[in-house]
């Protein structure tokens, strides 16, 4: 019997195998004919033309907030998955390798149209840069379209607001109407934080010695809430309390009980009602942070050194606790400048 003829190379076995090199891999196929291996060669070179050439968007976001969500803060938590959700209504279904950087620098302009702090597009475009990287690292695609963008500006950061004297002397006035009065009140006189004064518990605080040990903080992943440390290590601190403050702190309880929360951590939705139904039963402008930058405020006017108050509130920097002492300045030199004028003024008509 004579030996087959073939174009492609005849294997001991009898099959014959074609080789070719596509997409710079050299690739073999083998049969029992010419035709059947150029078939299987033909079909192999559909499939790869109808399949993606890489994930979507969104596919690789997923597997990026897969990842990341182990490495985030409780506090982080809920504006990364923000930020990542808020990406794949923007890009979704696009595969990543033809995303252009043009499209992510439009993206990026429309958050500053909209009037998206500058905060918040700074990390947007971190978020978007990672969920590219991830892509960049499986090969998908040979440059991160993030890379080498301009800045893109956002609305500047506004400097937090101290609650008014009205809404001071209202918390003073409701003080012991219930928990969550006595947490604004508590608040307003030691300049804590929401979440460490939510997790304050009995043992934490001395009468006599008139302290506060401050070592943990509540935050909400989901909206459940997590214990940890304090947003900064400087957070880890003990806080001198003014007699006020000791008003609202009754004698007798279990000292892991929590001082404002005697059933145990809240909820931030089951939080987020009771601040609500209390700050408009009582005639409040302002929400708890505010009443912080209250206490900052009266450590200025009482003469407070700022090195002595970046304790008591437990900043990372001196220059946090100046930013807050340098605008209380300013307003006051504000005020100094429209009581001259004023009178300024008057004097001018008299003459």
């Amino acid at each position: 019997m004579g030996k087959r003829k073939t174009k492609y190379t005849m294997r001991a076995d009898g099959r014959i195998v074609l080789s070719e090199t596509i997409n710079g891999k050299r690739k073999y196929f083998y049969g029992s004919s010419d035709s059947e291996v150029e078939q299987k060669c033909r079909d192999y070179k559909a499939a790869l033309a109808a399949a993606p050439r890489c994930r979507t968007f969104e596919q690789v976001a997923d597997d990026y907030w897969e990842d990341k969500q182990s490495e985030i803060s409780p506090n982080s938590f809920s504006g990364y998955h923000t930020i990542v959700e808020r990406t794949k209504d923007e890009f979704g279904k696009e595969l990543v390798d033809e995303i252009t950087p043009q499209e992510v620098y439009t993206f990026l302009k429309k958050l500053a149209v909209k009037g998206y702090s500058q905060k918040v597009i700074t990390n947007t475009k971190a978020v978007t840069k990672g969920i590219f990287d991830n892509a960049f690292i499986a090969g998908e695609i040979s440059l991160n379209p993030c890379s080498g963008l301009p800045p893109v500006k956002g609305k500047p950061a506004q400097p937090r607001k101290r609650a008014d004297a009205a809404d001071m002397t209202a918390v003073d006035d409701h003080r012991f109407d219930s928990n969550i009065s006595r947490l604004f009140f508590f608040i307003l006189y030691t300049g804590l934080r929401r979440g460490e004064a939510v997790a304050l518990q009995y043992k934490h605080i001395d009468k006599k010695k008139k302290t506060c040990r401050v070592e943990q903080s509540c935050a909400w992943q989901n909206s459940k809430p997590v214990l940890k440390m304090p947003k900064t290590a400087s957070g880890v601190r003990v806080v001198d309390l003014v007699d006020a403050a000791l008003e609202v702190i009754p004698d007798g309880h279990d000292p892991e009980e929590y001082v404002f929360f005697p059933d145990g951590l809240p909820h931030k939705s089951f939080l987020e009602r009771r601040l609500k139904e209390f700050q408009a039963a009582a005639g409040l402008t302002s929400m708890p942070h505010a009443f912080r930058h209250s206490f900052a405020s009266m450590g200025h006017t009482a003469g407070i050194d700022p090195k002595d108050m970046q304790h008591e509130l437990g900043h990372s920097s001196i220059k946090m606790t100046m930013d807050i002492y340098t605008d209380l300045e300013q307003q006051q030199r504000e005020k100094v400048r429209k009581k001259l004028n004023k009178h300024v003024q008057a004097q001018r008509k008299k003459r």
